[in-house]
């Protein structure tokens, strides 16, 4: 098989990346044509090709960029699934092991001091995460949805109205 997997930024520090990782080296050791689109990526390709995509914009414009570049990219290959480990605008299956940044935000609120609530989620990059959330967790752009937890899984199913038959629970 001819998978894509996306992941804008790695850190050798990340648990996302940590599990890339794995995925990867997992995938490619089956005989799959491995290719990983990133941003940013150092480190062995893990028997993947990389395909870097340059970084545009400040940080609130970023991960929209990425997704918008990853979205021109793909159809130019022909995949047989793309993973994505990042809110991109159209894949098979996407890991939302970074949870859901409106439940998150709503979570900083509660428990902001009290002069910060208003304040909470308001910047510029809040609100682009949220609208580049509500597109990827949309059955329109993703056709499967992996999650870690029972709770994101309902987070998902409340907020969006994504099909819970299509969100799969993986412990990690």
């Amino acid at each position: 098989m001819k998978i894509a997997v996306i992941r804008r930024i790695y850190s050798s520090t990340g648990g996302a990346e940590l599990y890339t990782e794995r995925l990867i080296r997992d995938l490619a050791g089956r005989g799959n044509d491995v290719h990983l689109f990133a941003e940013q990526w150092s480190g062995d390709p893990f028997g993947c090709q990389i395909h870097q995509l340059p970084g545009q914009g400040s940080r609130a414009r970023r991960p929209l960029a990425f997704a918008c570049a990853v979205q021109q990219i793909i159809p130019r290959h022909d995949f047989d699934c793309v993973f994505s480990l990042d809110r991109t605008l159209g894949q098979d299956v996407y890991r939302a092991g970074d949870g859901v940044h409106a439940a998150w935000l709503e979570r900083r609120r509660q428990f902001a001091n009290w002069w910060r609530k208003p304040w909470v989620g308001r910047g510029a990059f809040h609100r682009n995460m949220l609208a580049l959330e509500r597109r990827t967790l949309s059955a329109e752009c993703t056709g499967r949805i992996i999650v870690n937890s029972h709770m994101v899984r309902e987070e998902i199913r409340d907020r969006f109205c994504f099909p819970i038959e299509k969100i799969d629970v993986v412990r990690n």
